[in-house]
């Protein structure tokens, strides 16, 4: 009883995270990427992103290979590095089977992408005992490359998930990490765990594929670890890198949001079989369009309108893809959604051999509709319009598209000093943590 007790005391409210290294890589090789004979990989680029490599094979890391690195630089550094396209469709699919294993016990998970997952450990306490009994029971439940972590924060969680365990290391699978020990440990890491990783503290979303190359830069700049990233003066870093340099930092300080549980995957799917002559062009569009009408006509949509759906491919090579769209606004015009995804149907590398649509997000029944009850307060229904005019024009234009001035020097003599951009967030107060 003394040591539960004293486990409870120097674990508290920590973050877990569940990663599988090189699942999306595997998922495309149609094998396990982390076998000892695996040649030099990594995933290229998708179309129309950040030209930067995706997950690294064992041989590409021991090369000095990582997640994003420049594609240029990485073919520079070695030239029998193999690029693996993504198969995403693939990569979707196994990894939803691993996460339904995990809300089967009771846990809410995020997971931002295949192979990576986040949960708390506190609401399984009762049940479970520690975080430790938590991993141990979360690990009968995975394949074994599965590396789990528990630590103050995403971040933190993640750093120390990336580092433990390994092929034939089973006692390093799983790590804990102290409420009071996550700068700590992240403090002598290498500014390169930055990559891919940079997000905001204050809603957990992601930065622009342009962002993540900032750890590229700090390197340049001769920034070694986290540590000496993390001691820079606020003030300098908001001046150097805006508002994305100064939630770099945060996470550098150990600083993370707090979780967002996935909700439940929606069950308006349509999908629609391509014979191998009508894989491009304009029977494609016309393909498009009837996976639209059944999507709009399905029976549970229940006359709700839709804020994301979800496009899927997969190519008669077998690889797949799979692409979240948001959209500006609530809507269920066929032809606006026409409009949003045709253009979508260019980025497909292959000769496609099925398309699916289904609904990633529907907006509440009321959104729209005029002439209805209310019984909200004139400044509340006023704060609800601007978070969803906020909302939308994000969808449409990025994190940053709202901003709103944050007095940081007023007196400074240098203008640049005064004041500095930050995200805005309706009926939230503002807070900046040196």
């Amino acid at each position: 009883m003394r040591t539960y007790v004293r486990l409870l005391m120097d674990y508290p409210e920590l973050t877990a995270c569940v990663r599988i290294p090189c699942f999306s890589l595997s998922c495309a090789l149609g094998e396990d990427a982390n076998r000892p004979d695996t040649p030099p990989l990594a995933l290229a680029p998708e179309p129309g992103a950040a030209q930067l490599i995706g997950e690294c094979s064992p041989a590409a890391t021991a090369m000095g290979l990582r997640p994003g690195m420049r594609l240029a630089e990485a073919l520079a550094h070695d030239h029998r590095l193999g690029l693996v396209q993504p198969d995403e469709a693939t990569a979707h699919r196994m990894w939803e089977e691993c996460v339904q294993r995990l809300e089967g016990i009771g846990l809410e998970v995020e997971t931002p992408m295949p192979g990576e997952a986040y949960f708390e450990t506190a609401p399984l306490r009762g049940l479970l005992g520690g975080p430790r009994e938590v991993l141990h029971s979360v690990a009968r439940l995975l394949p074994g490359s599965v590396r789990l972590s528990a630590a103050p924060g995403r971040f933190c969680a993640w750093a120390a998930a990336s580092l433990s365990g390994g092929p034939g290391r089973e006692p390093e699978r799983e790590i804990l990490i102290p409420k009071s020990g996550g700068r700590r440990f992240l403090e002598p890491l290498p500014i390169s765990t930055l990559s891919g990783r940079i997000r905001s503290v204050t809603d957990g979303s992601a930065a622009p594929p342009e962002i993540q190359d900032l750890p590229n830069e700090l390197e340049r700049l001769g920034l070694a670890t986290l540590g000496e990233w993390a001691a820079l003066p606020a003030r300098s870093v908001s001046e150097r890198f805006g508002h994305w340099g100064m939630q770099a930092r945060q996470l550098a300080r150990g600083l993370s949001s707090r979780l967002t549980p996935r909700k439940p995957p929606s069950p308006i799917v349509a999908e629609m079989d391509l014979p191998e002559a009508a894989a491009s062009g304009e029977q494609m569009a016309a393909a498009l369009d009837r996976l639209i009408a059944a999507l709009i006509s399905h029976p549970l949509r229940k006359g709700r309108r839709l804020r994301s759906v979800v496009l899927s491919a997969n190519y008669f090579s077998g690889a797949g893809s799979r692409k979240r769209i948001a959209l500006r606004s609530p809507t269920a015009d066929p032809e606006r959604l026409g409009l949003v995804l045709r253009p979508h149907l260019d980025l497909l590398t292959q000769p496609t051999r099925r398309l699916t649509l289904e609904v990633g997000e529907m907006a509440s029944e009321h959104v729209g509709q005029e002439g209805q009850l209310s019984f909200a307060s004139p400044d509340e229904e006023r704060a609800r319009k601007l978070a969803e005019a906020v909302r939308q024009t994000r969808a449409a234009a990025g994190e940053e598209s709202v901003l709103r001035v944050l007095e940081v020097d007023p007196e400074s003599r240098i203008p640049e000093r005064r004041a500095v951009l930050v995200p805005y967030q309706p009926n939230t107060a503002a807070s900046e943590t040196a």
